[in-house]
């Protein structure tokens, strides 16, 4: 059984509640534990991070950097982790687990679902709607542009992964949700390439 909170805070930025004193300006927490035996393997409840498949799956960053990335395509899949990160994006926050199916051969079942705020770009059409031109992933707000786009788009992720292990090999297959209810689009005004 694990319990954690991460405070962290960025010069320059504002703190959370938009107070002058010291508070952080941005916090997470989780609760996990993992059991060697029975059905329910690994759980998090909060802040984590998902591996899943070999590159082409499912991966949340992790990392003590705001900028959280990789670009290896030799990976491990290491499943449910909870997330002790101070990066404010690439993670999920909502609830996980990974449940050892015995009674059907060793099958491994992930099953996910998070809800954050994502930093976004969104801008205005002349009818009024609103919609997304790009998600920023850099976890910076010092400048006027970067605190507008702080936590502004609602988006819900879900999803199940089934895998089993073999001596050198795991097999799986998976399918995950992403949806906002501001949609995704592109800039009428930008220049095209």
């Amino acid at each position: 059984f694990r319990l954690g909170f991460t405070a962290e805070t960025d010069a320059g930025e504002p703190r959370v509640w938009q107070t002058d004193g010291h508070l952080a300006d941005f916090a997470s927490g989780f609760v996990a534990w993992t059991m060697p035996r029975g059905v329910i393997r690994r759980a998090v409840l909060g802040s984590y991070n998902l591996r899943l498949g070999q590159g082409l799956g499912l991966w949340s960053g992790f990392g003590f950097s705001p900028l959280a990335g990789s670009a290896s395509p030799m990976r491990v899949a290491t499943g449910i982790m909870a997330s002790s990160s101070s990066a404010e994006s690439n993670r999920l926050h909502g609830a996980a687990a990974e449940l050892a199916l015995d009674f059907l051969h060793p099958i491994r079942l992930t099953l996910f679902f998070s809800r954050v705020r994502e930093d976004a770009t969104v801008k205005q059409t002349d009818e009024g709607d609103f919609y997304i031109t790009g998600l920023r992933s850099g976890g910076l707000h010092r400048t006027t542009s970067e605190r507008e786009s702080r936590h502004n788009v609602p988006v819900t992720i879900g999803g199940a992964y089934a895998s089993q292990d073999f001596d050198f090999l795991r097999v799986g297959f998976g399918a995950n949700i992403w949806h906002s209810a501001t949609p995704l689009g592109v800039d009428p005004n930008a220049a095209s390439e």
